[in-house]
């Protein structure tokens, strides 16, 4: 559960302000505060440069495309109006409006079954149209989503063990909690709403079966917001739902600023290409996955999208900052491709059970360039780097063409929790809840190149193969991996020193390891197996074994506190980085690098829309 967006507290806007009202306006209007447009689509048929567009609180049920060029000087901006909420809903209104006549019993359906009493025989087919993904759904109170079911076999079944094939084909029936189907035949909208019964998964659905009796918030192929070749557009503090594909599509534009706007996915919930100059700032990305929802429901059984996609078509991305976000409760994360001059920090990135942070090498020329991830706090994902070379269908990479790399500092990975993997077997199984892990592989030849130095790391489980550094030791022929000043603070036994490819182009020192509950009754030297091995000899020669003296890890159920305390092992004990490679904390760190990351005096990271400082007051 996910508090829900409220009304905008951000001050007027001076200038020119036009409004539009979907309660109280017409299209005849002149957009003056007395007589308001009634869309936003014919608001911006009449906006120009330097002017504002006030959306007042309700309900737009839109697909609302924006193709304005404004100026730097003059830029068009669409907001919520001061102290209302405004949504944009791509889906069909009465869903949402009138949901006691939008729905009908599904004649041959399972118990609890309704169809749409509308049919949608405009809705695209998808690319495995007839058992694909094509509609999604939310409840509207809270906006926890709807599983998008693949199969109906599915979405009828009162089965709720995995009893199923361990791949996309149907089979004899799996329910997997409140969720939507769209019917190819019949071109209508299917929903089920039966209650969850699995006692071992992390949480059941027990509310209301009838559809008729709530509202419900449908997507289906429509995007809510569009900015195609737009320039100097700024888009604040609204809502966007209701899109089965991108939620918000940003292409060949520039100079866009997404502040405040808090968006429902979709598939992805923000897709952004050929794009220059964008700001995602102080926002809120949901993803599609529920409180019940597993990463085997999603990725077998239903719709596994990405929450947010950095496009890699031409011309290439360049100069984007996505900061103080909050990027939450989906399959996959953040992809991030070939955008040149990226700036990602201060977010918080939080319950994924596929992958979190994307990096994905691009077989184009336009390779990624001057990305920089850091101090962001990341939770519960299953994989929270992971690493993949694009399709190389969209044009052959040069050979040996693997770009300057990624540079990941000053972030807290707080792995101590799992997430919800697989759904039993059997009653008398328990669902799997899978330990979060640093990074993994999709079978690339080439990584991309990363220099990964002043994180801190906290795990829970023993490290997959023992791997040194939390694994970010693993998958590196062929590329580059410099991993530096880390600190890696395992709750149970040690963290691991295995190196499986000695050979290849890897760089590592300065590193504290240390197990919370092994360290202290600790004897010998915990690098001496490393030692004892010729071809590791330059590895991790300044590497430390030590307790960090973290301020608050496990004790209580106060918040994570990773801020070093006097005597910590990691104070001083770091090794000199480059000093062209940017740091954001370089100047709190005095005296030898601390390890870790942050230096001794440090504030703990605030990350995410709350902690963002406010926004400056609008300008025209």
């Amino acid at each position: 559960m996910r508090p829900l967006p409220v009304a905008s507290a951000r001050v007027a806007s001076s200038g020119r302000i036009r409004h539009v009202d979907a309660a109280s306006g017409s299209e005849t209007g002149d957009g003056s505060a007395k007589q308001p447009w009634k869309t936003i689509g014919a608001a911006l048929k009449r906006l120009a440069a330097g002017d504002t567009l006030y959306v007042h609180a309700g309900t737009y049920f839109e697909s609302v495309v924006v193709k304005l060029r404004g100026t730097e000087p003059a830029p068009i901006t669409i907001r919520a109006a001061p102290g209302e909420l405004a949504i944009i809903d791509a889906g069909p209104r009465e869903f949402v409006t009138s949901p006691r006549t939008a729905w009908e019993p599904a004649p041959g359906g399972a118990p609890g079954e309704f169809r749409s009493v509308r049919a949608f025989p405009d809705v695209r087919k998808a690319s495995d149209a007839g058992r694909g993904v094509w509609v999604v759904g939310n409840f509207a109170d809270s906006m926890v989503p709807l599983h998008g079911y693949r199969f109906v076999e599915d979405l009828r079944s009162d089965n709720p063990y995995w009893t199923v094939p361990v791949n996309v084909e149907a089979g004899p029936g799996l329910y997997l909690g409140p969720g939507v189907w769209f019917d190819w035949q019949t071109h209508r909208v299917h929903v089920r709403l039966a209650h969850t019964t699995l006692a071992s998964q992390p949480g059941n659905y027990t509310g209301p079966t009838d559809p008729r009796a709530l509202p419900l918030v449908i997507g289906m192929d429509r995007s809510a917001l569009v900015l195609d070749h737009a320039a100097n557009v700024r888009i604040w503090d609204l809502v966007l739902r209701g899109s089965a594909t991108r939620t918000v599509d940003i292409e060949h534009s520039s100079g866009v600023e997404l502040d405040g706007v808090t968006v429902y996915g979709g598939a992805p919930a923000v897709y952004a290409a050929s794009t220059d100059h964008l700001r995602l700032v102080r926002s809120a990305l949901r993803g599609t996955a529920a409180p019940w929802s597993s990463r085997a429901s999603m990725k077998y059984r239903g719709n596994s999208p990405y929450l947010f996609v950095a496009g890699s078509s031409a011309p290439q991305s360049h100069d984007w900052e996505l900061a103080f976000d909050e990027f939450t409760d989906g399959h996959d994360g953040v992809v991030i491709d070939s955008v040149k001059r990226l700036a990602f920090h201060h977010d918080r990135i939080d319950n994924f059970n596929d992958d979190g942070i994307y990096l994905l090498l691009p077989p184009r020329a336009a390779l990624p360039e001057d990305v920089r991830i850091y101090e962001n706090v990341v939770s519960r994902v299953y994989t929270t780097l992971a690493f993949a070379e694009a399709d190389a269908a969209g044009g052959a990479r040069q050979p040996n063409a693997i770009g300057p790399g990624v540079y990941v500092y000053r972030n807290v990975f707080d792995l101590r929790d799992g997430v919800y993997t697989w759904i039993p077997k059997e009653a008398s199984g328990t669902a799997t809840l899978s330990a979060s892990r640093m990074c993994g592989d999709h079978g690339s030849p080439i990584w991309e190149p990363l220099m990964v130095y002043h994180n801190t790391v906290i795990t829970a489980g023993n490290v997959y193969r023992d791997y040194y550094a939390a694994q970010l030791v693993m998958g590196t022929h062929a590329t580059r991996r410099r991993v530096f000043n880390n600190m890696f603070v395992q709750l149970d036994g040690n963290p691991g020193l295995n190196v499986p490819t000695p050979g290849d182009d890897l760089a590592a020192d300065g590193n504290l390891l240390w197990g919370v509950k092994a360290g202290p009754g600790m004897q010998g030297d915990f690098f001496a197996a490393r030692k004892a091995r010729p071809e590791l000899a330059r590895l991790g020669v300044h590497d430390v074994y030590g307790d960090p003296k973290l301020a608050h890890l496990v004790d209580g159920d106060a918040a994570l506190d990773v801020r070093p305390m006097a005597g910590g092992a990691g104070i001083d004990a770091g090794v000199a980085v480059p000093a062209d490679w940017p740091d954001s904390l370089r100047a709190a760190d005095r005296g030898k690098p601390d390890i870790g990351a942050l230096p001794l005096g440090a504030a703990m990271l605030q990350v995410g829309p709350a902690a963002a400082p406010p926004p400056a007051a609008p300008a025209r």
